[in-house]
């Protein structure tokens, strides 16, 4: 190697390993919120309930709140009775709103509806209440694909000086078309919305979407937060193995997980192992 390669690699390293402490830096800065507060059927109830949040985690210092899949609506049998447009669209507003008012981001499920075409989605809001965009649910089961049409992409948005993007629920285990989706995208943030629990056929397994979020979390170097119903209103019996929302590192370590089956909001510098729990 000739001197001045010698120095242009040099200089490639220590502009790696810049860049790699802005990230942790940027990491340790950001304190984030899960809310994993209690579903109910109506939409003014969770939105009510998500406001609230909001207003708690910004009074407490976070900069940016996840809230779970279809945090709206609430993830039930009766969503399609919820999915009118004015309602969903009232809805997002006052969200909007209050991420102004109390000057704090926010990833929110909602179903978004163009076209004609209802999608499971997470929608991007900055603190100024502003909507930078959404993602749509790709891979749907069969039971979703009756209401939800299928996303056909996962785009990434900036929030709080992170590249973000999501996978909803049973998505991470998608992990060849998430990663393909978002190989180029810099995505150092991934948000996991979703009503899951324990695979009660499985006997060596418990949590295998856990494996999967791990490998997604290595293979795109990228944290992953779980924002995770704490209850389930279809199957209220299977609710008491739900909640534990996880954070996972790069590395694919446990950061931290939150209570079982618990209503209450989580708050954390995103780097920590430690977190702050208000139950409700």
């Amino acid at each position: 190697m000739s001197s001045l390669e010698h120095i242009a690699t040099s200089a490639d390293s220590d502009l790696r390993a810049h860049a790699d402490s802005i990230a942790s830096a940027n990491s340790d800065l950001l304190r984030m919120a899960i809310v994993q507060r209690v579903m109910h059927w109506g939409i003014h109830e969770n939105v009510g309930s998500a406001v609230s949040a909001l207003a708690h985690a910004a009074q407490h210092g976070a900069h940016l709140c996840v809230f779970p899949e279809l945090s709206i609506t609430g993830y039930h049998r009766k969503i399609g009775e919820l999915c009118v447009p004015s309602s969903i669209a009232g809805a997002l507003l006052e969200l909007q709103n209050a991420c102004r008012q109390y000057q704090i981001a926010a990833v929110v499920g909602a179903p978004v509806i163009n076209d004609g075409q209802t999608f499971n989605s997470s929608v991007f809001v900055d603190r100024d209440g502003i909507i930078l965009g959404e993602v749509s649910k790709n891979g749907l089961t069969t039971a979703e694909a009756t209401l939800f049409a299928a996303g056909s992409s996962r785009p990434a948005y900036s929030l709080c000086g992170h590249r973000c993007s999501a996978v909803l629920c049973r998505e991470v285990e998608d992990i060849h078309l998430v990663t393909n989706q978002l190989a180029n995208s810099g995505v150092g943030l991934i948000f996991w919305p979703g009503t899951m629990r324990p695979d009660p056929q499985s006997a060596t397994c418990q949590e295998p979407y856990i494996d999967c979020a791990r490998r997604l979390a290595v293979h795109l170097n990228a944290y992953v937060v779980q924002a995770n119903w704490p209850n389930s209103l279809n199957y209220p019996a299977e609710g008491a193995e739900q909640g534990r929302s996880i954070v996972i590192a790069p590395t694919g370590q446990t950061l931290l997980r939150l209570p079982k089956a618990e209503s209450g909001i989580g708050i954390f510098p995103l780097c920590s192992s430690q977190y702050d729990w208000y139950p409700d």
